[in-house]
């Protein structure tokens, strides 16, 4: 894919977000007052897991977490004391909506459940990131969450090639949408529903890396690629209902 190609399809991206609220980088949570659920939202018959699905539910998977579509749900599968109600914004802090995070009591996973702008009731996305961080935006912990088709969070990018058994494609550093991965036909990536954004790891000097940053196509063929502590940093599943 050329610079023009590239730009493009991030141009696409930048429209459906503002339509859909797709995700590109997101800000820490901020703590916010809870938002009420009225006495009608109930678990619906239709979302509520069956005997023998809900059997397979270990939440040990990223996509099981998409099987709750409201805040009804995810309190009654993880309690109130494991979620917690916040703030993210958006495409460069234009864009501010409600999430739910979740701490998985048994895994120890958080994940994001990000509402609709619009309706905060309706859930838009859940994503998950490789390096969990505090308020302040110190790093205090990591998980690897698996996804169903093979992809962990925390694998480095030649893990992620292996995996894909083809070259990857994605947006250079340091910018609002760094780290995007542009899926290729007919590539395990794209057969699969998570989007994953790719990240570097701030632990060594990102001096001996500088030109990977800035508004750019990189492939993971690049030399200077294969070197880098690059590994894939956030999950996110779009609730397509």
């Amino acid at each position: 894919m050329n610079k023009k190609g590239f730009q493009l399809n991030l141009s696409w991206l930048c429209f459906s977000y503002l339509a859909m609220v797709i995700s590109s980088c997101s800000d820490e949570p901020t703590a916010v007052k809870p938002f009420e659920i009225e006495a009608t939202e109930t678990i619906s018959e239709e979302s509520k897991p069956t005997a023998e699905l809900a059997d397979s539910l270990t939440f040990e998977i990223f996509e099981d977490y998409l099987r709750l579509k409201n805040k009804a749900e995810i309190l009654e599968q993880f309690g109130s004391v494991n979620c917690k109600d916040g703030i993210s914004t958006y495409a460069e802090g234009t864009i501010e909506v409600k999430h739910t995070v979740v701490s998985n009591p048994e895994t120890k996973f958080k994940v994001k459940y990000v509402w609709n702008q619009k309706d905060p009731k309706k859930l838009d996305f859940i994503e998950a990131s490789h390096l969990i961080y505090d308020g302040e935006y110190n790093v205090v912990g990591k998980q690897k969450i698996a996804t169903s088709c093979g992809m962990t969070l925390g694998m480095t990018i030649n893990q992620l090639v292996q995996w894909n058994e083809k070259d990857i494609e994605f947006s250079g550093f340091g910018w609002d949408y760094e780290g995007t991965v542009i899926a290729q036909d007919l590539s395990k990536l794209d057969e699969c529903d998570v989007k994953i954004k790719m990240a570097m790891s701030q632990d060594v000097n990102t001096d001996n890396f500088i030109s990977l940053y800035g508004d750019q196509l990189l492939k993971s063929s690049n030399s200077l690629v294969k070197k880098a502590p690059i590994f894939v940093g956030q999950f996110t599943l779009y609730n397509k209902q």
